[in-house]
């Protein structure tokens, strides 16, 4: 080993052990547990899509950017009956990733005091704030954060061809949802290289290469009108942040915080100011992370950590300071913001881990000289604070399912790739009830709506349908529905169509009617216009 790379091993190895146990924690401790037939698996629903040689927007309808689709591609290659599982390992990876790039990339901007304690206590705390309890799947806002935090970190290093492959990789984040397609132009901006043709290039090819591939298959016209489906930003973007009035409160918390850390002109810092803005900080840390225990995360604790950043972003662009805070919280800033941009899941609590980084090395960079603000070990208790949190909110609330003590039948039997995960009773009701009805389709041809994407990841037929989780949020235009309901129409007689009759969302909580609502327009359709020929305990198949 040379001298340099003996070096490089010195100064990487806390970033690599974080790498490697975090997320194998966090999967042995977590991945098992839980499973409900909506959303989880309709990212590699897509991949299958892909596989079959289906061409994106043409083919299939995909409301965003299929990149989500081409990243998870290789799971349907390699895991066959632990596909879910491995799948969610792949997910604690790219958030352990994540939190550990933003502890870096906002420590350098800051020029916080760097030491590996102090780096991990940051890395874990930011970690267990964004994943919190989101459901741990392939989804395509976890897959735009990753790209776009990988990007950024390379971004920061000095040389060129880096730099360069960071700015690619903001470009390939938008692939995965177009909402983070305003970073790389603003990073471009704020990181200075808006001169540099090589950045403006790198950022922009993934786009150009993705137009160019629908241009040349026909699929153009189709992926203007779907990516094109969710426009109100009014209200996503702005509106609900207005609503919250966490986030004017967070926003005013953490500009007194770093004002407190960061006095314009001063040289030194009163250790009351330390001690009063650690105080605001840990606080409100600790009171995030206990929310998530009482279900409360994700509206005003996690707005609040959002203006506690934009706050400190405020207070630092104020402050006469140099360049790089600024830059750091514009972009933390930024990236919750985009990340929260949803119509099903519109909160920053997916990235609200971020402003814990921003916070926490705005408070290791304040210009002071005591022991007391070099010492890791303030911070390695709010991670002990912060996990001890974590793990009892993830235990107690596994998405859309039942607590992990009353996970107690195995999924592999009833879905297949879910080898090595447990759900409750009712889950496994609904899913068995479904291989009897399958059972009951006169000519094997089937589709089921409006719900059930990760039923399509291994069946045995390729779904008919163009699109594996038929449902209001990804058939926002007329002109989607009427394509499903078109192919519905075109495949009369050769297909059997499975509607639920109870809403998946619910199995945890009981067997709730599935309402004829706009919501599952898809479902309404086939009731109205189709004959039932059969029914079972929770669906009924139609001809």
């Amino acid at each position: 080993m040379t001298a340099a790379s003996a070096h490089w091993l010195k100064r990487a190895w806390p970033s690599l052990a974080f790498l490697l146990i975090v997320p194998l924690a966090a999967h042995w401790r977590y991945s098992g547990l839980g499973f409900n037939p909506t959303d989880d698996g309709f990212i590699l629903a897509y991949s299958r899509r892909l596989l079959e040689g289906q061409i994106p927007h043409r083919d299939f309808i995909a409301i965003r950017p299929v990149g989500s689709a081409l990243l998870h591609l290789p799971f349907l290659l390699f895991c066959g009956e632990h596909l879910l599982l491995i799948s969610r390992l792949f997910v604690w990876l790219q958030l352990a990733a994540i939190a550990l790039a933003w502890t870096h990339i906002t420590g350098k901007l800051l020029g916080a005091k760097t030491d590996a304690p102090a780096t991990i206590a940051i890395a874990l705390i930011t970690f267990a704030l964004s994943a919190h309890t989101f459901p741990i799947m392939a989804w395509h806002t976890v897959d735009g954060l990753f790209l776009a935090s990988s990007g950024l970190l390379l971004c920061l290093q000095a040389k060129s061809r880096w730099r360069v492959i960071g700015f690619a990789l903001l470009g390939m984040s938008a692939l995965c949802k177009q909402n983070f397609a305003v970073l790389a132009p603003a990073a471009i901006f704020l990181l200075g290289d808006r001169k540099h043709l090589s950045a403006w290039a790198a950022a922009a090819m993934p786009g150009l290469l993705y137009a160019a591939m629908l241009v040349l298959t026909g699929g153009i016209a189709d992926a203007v009108l779907q990516l094109s489906t969710q426009t109100d930003l009014q209200r996503a973007g702005f509106e609900v942040f207005l609503w919250q009035p966490a986030t004017a409160w967070g926003m005013l918390f953490g500009f007194v915080a770093v004002r407190l850390l960061h006095p314009a002109g001063a040289e030194g810092l009163a250790w009351t100011s330390y001690a009063a803005a650690s105080l605001a900080i840990f606080s409100t840390l600790i009171a995030a992370s206990y929310a998530m225990t009482q279900g409360q995360y994700l509206w005003a604790p996690a707005f609040g950590l959002f203006g506690m950043a934009a706050g400190a972003s405020v207070a630092h662009a104020s402050g006469r300071e140099a360049a790089g805070p600024v830059v750091a919280g514009a972009l933390t800033t930024l990236m919750i913001w985009c990340a929260a941009l949803s119509v099903g899941y519109n909160t920053p609590a997916i990235a609200s881990g971020l402003a814990a980084a921003l916070l926490l090395n705005s408070l290791r960079a304040a210009p002071t000289t005591g022991a007391w603000a070099r010492s890791p070990l303030p911070l390695l208790l709010l991670a002990g604070v912060v996990l001890f949190n974590f793990d009892a909110a993830r235990q107690k609330f596994v998405y859309l399912d039942r607590p992990a003590a009353e996970l107690v039948v195995p999924l592999g039997p009833l879905l297949a790739g879910g080898a090595g995960i447990r759900t409750g009773p009712n889950t496994a009701a609904f899913l068995a009830d479904l291989h009897t009805a399958v059972s009951q389709v006169p000519d094997g041809k089937y589709a089921i709506v409006p719900n059930l994407a990760a039923w399509w990841l291994q069946a045995r037929q390729p779904n008919p349908l163009p699109i594996d989780w038929p449902q209001w949020i990804e058939l926002g235009r007329p002109a989607l529905l009427d394509r499903v309901t078109g192919e519905m129409e075109r495949q009369r007689g050769l297909m059997t169509i499975i509607v639920e009759k109870v809403q998946a969302g619910n199995l945890s909580r009981g067997f709730v009617p599935l309402a004829d609502s706009d919501r599952f327009a898809a479902a309404r359709y086939a009731r109205q216009h189709f004959s039932k020929i059969a029914e079972t305990q929770f669906f009924e198949l139609y001809r």
